[in-house]
């Protein structure tokens, strides 16, 4: 395997005079899919910022295949790596338009809209089923569509990596599956990697190849799924009972709340 597309070297992260992530070290791979589970507050989407180059290290360095990524202009670094927040951007665009918006880091101050750029708009509209919405206003569509319309938006930036912080936040549980079978699909497919905030212990288990664990601001696991999956982890994650029971598509978490 060569190098990975996205690695920490012993970082640390500060807020003023608080360190709000410490001493980490983590590599991601091509066709990767990690979940990243904790408490509130724990340091999860300050670890995702960190890695798309959002929050600047203090300690240590990310890197992007070898080279520091804090050496890299923001537009070379947006056509690698693309973000997808709870709620985004602004409800008064079409879907088509908002999508659009992903193609923006491959075009010069005045380029001109090539052939490629809407074909590779209507490729990310198609993958995640919206192609019968393009010409609806974001504000006509469900929280789920709108979810997917980000999705695609950083599709379109035709990135290698996605970076998702709470993706699934406000969806029922159709639409999270939805959202989440494609993504799967795209890290078999495409080789996309991507990395996931989740609260959803059982969405995690259910569709990441890979498990980091945050606690207290620091990484307490990381690994394959089948490393990290036992009940002691995420009873010590989360101070509540864990168990763990076998279904026919393997392992899922029942949680003792009481």
């Amino acid at each position: 395997m060569g190098k990975p597309l996205l690695a920490a070297d012993n970082v640390s992260v500060r807020l003023g005079k608080t360190t709000i992530l410490a001493d980490f070290s983590f590599a991601l791979n091509k066709g990767e899919f990690w979940g990243v589970l904790g408490p509130n507050g724990s340091g999860k989407t300050t670890f995702l910022k960190t890695l798309g180059g959002w929050l600047p290290c203090c300690k240590g360095a990310v890197f992007w295949e070898g080279r520091p990524l804090a050496g890299m202009e923001r537009k070379a670094v947006a056509r690698r790596i693309g973000m997808v927040a709870v709620e985004e951007g602004n409800n008064s665009f079409t879907v088509e338009e908002t999508i659009f918006m992903g193609r923006f880091a491959h075009l010069g101050r005045f380029a001109r809209v090539e052939a490629e750029d809407k074909d590779k708009v209507d490729e990310a509209m198609r993958s995640v089923g919206l192609g019968d919405k393009r010409g609806r206003f974001m504000h006509q569509l469900s929280q789920g569509e709108r979810q997917k319309v980000w999705v695609a938006r950083a599709l379109a930036q035709d990135v290698d990596v996605l970076l998702l912080d709470e993706p699934t936040a406000h969806l029922d549980v159709k639409s999270q599956s939805e959202v989440f079978s494609i993504l799967e699909k795209l890290c078999v497919n495409t080789g996309l990697a991507v990395i996931a905030i989740l609260h959803d212990v059982n969405l995690a288990l259910c569709f990441s190849s890979h498990l980091l664990l945050i606690q207290d601001r620091k990484i307490k696991a990381a690994g394959r799924k089948e490393e990290i999956l036992n009940a002691e982890n995420f009873t010590e994650l989360y101070q509540l009972p864990f168990a763990l029971e076998k279904s026919p598509a393997g392992c899922w978490v029942k949680i003792n709340y009481k």
